[in-house]
């Protein structure tokens, strides 16, 4: 079990802090201060610590919130489909960006319900949400209901485009750096590609071939 701890310079004293007390608990942790050394490539060390973490731990501040390294990371995670855990500093439930308040944030004030959930992991036993429900079943139930929702994309179909820019993860293969500026956009879906995996799009003039999971259907 391993934990990737994302933050801003600014707040590195209670991410210091973090990192001791999950490593208390008997559980690994990546901090950019202890774990990068002189020398190494910033961008791929960040990409194989993230590639071994479970849980990707965020600091959500007023610092980390303009944060381009943070938002680097942040991207390599989503890419990397990590399970995010944001943990607020100095921040309401009201000043979380998107596409962070996809996710259940916990003020730092309640760190040990995460660290509790850590315990039970690192046990073996299995971890329910605020419902009672444990992340097996629930896995079980998100992969049944997909099944049986999966949704397909046509020609003329509505959806939109990731908010997180691919480019500035370094992780995503086909990503051109000019599709930036058509992230969160709502576009047509003009023709299929079946063997690139992806759709041609109105908005760009179909230059560019936009992977399925780059997409989410607008209902």
């Amino acid at each position: 079990m391993k934990v990737f701890i994302s933050h801003s310079s600014r707040d590195k004293w209670i991410a210091r802090k973090l990192s001791e007390e999950i490593n208390s608990l008997g559980c690994k942790t990546f901090l950019d201060e202890k774990d990068i050394e002189t020398g190494e490539s910033i961008d791929e060390t960040i990409h194989s610590h993230l590639f071994e973490s479970d849980d990707f731990l965020l600091l959500l501040s007023p610092d980390s919130v303009k944060s381009q390294w943070v938002l680097i990371e942040l991207g390599g995670a989503l890419a990397l489909k990590k399970r995010v855990v944001v943990i607020l500093l100095y921040l309401g439930a009201n000043d979380i960006p998107q596409p962070i308040n996809n996710y259940l944030a916990r003020d730092i004030n309640e760190i040990d319900k995460y660290y509790d959930e850590l315990k039970k992991k690192l046990s073996g036993k299995p971890v329910a949400d605020d419902k009672g429900i444990t992340k097996s079943a629930k896995a079980a139930k998100e992969k049944k209901e997909k099944k049986e929702k999966k949704p397909t994309f046509e020609p003329g179909g509505v959806v939109t485009i990731i908010s997180v820019p691919q480019s500035y993860t370094k992780l995503s293969i086909g990503w051109a750096e000019d599709m930036d500026k058509y992230c969160g956009k709502t576009v047509k879906i003009v023709t299929i590609d079946k063997e690139q995996g992806g759709a041609y799009i109105d908005a760009d003039g179909g230059r560019w071939v936009w992977a399925f999971e780059w997409l989410t259907h607008v209902n």
